[in-house]
C-alpha cells in the first residue's frame, strides 16, 4: 500500500504534542529542523515548548515513527 501519511496528517498540539512527554516534543523538532532549532527548548515549560514545536513543525511533513512508511 503506497499511503503517504504526510498527505493526510499534520502534527499539532491536539493530535500529538500535548500527548507526549516534553522530551519527545523536543526530539520531534530536532528530527524535523535540526538541533539548532531545539537548543533552547529544555529551558521552556511544556506548554511553551509545545507552542514552539507547533510552529516549528508546521509544513515540515514530519511524522511520528508510528506513522512513517516502513
Amino acid at each position: 500500500m503506497n499511503l503517504d501519511m504526510r498527505e493526510w496528517w499534520r502534527v499539532n498540539q491536539e493530535n500529538y504534542l500535548d500527548l507526549v512527554p516534553k522530551g519527545k516534543v523536543t526530539e520531534s523538532v530536532v528530527e524535523a529542523k535540526g538541533a539548532e532549532w531545539a537548543k533552547d527548548m529544555p529551558k521552556l515549560k511544556k506548554p511553551e515548548a509545545v507552542a514552539y514545536a507547533t510552529e516549528a513543525l508546521a509544513e515540515t511533513g514530519w511524522l511520528p515513527v508510528s506513522l512513517r512508511a516502513k
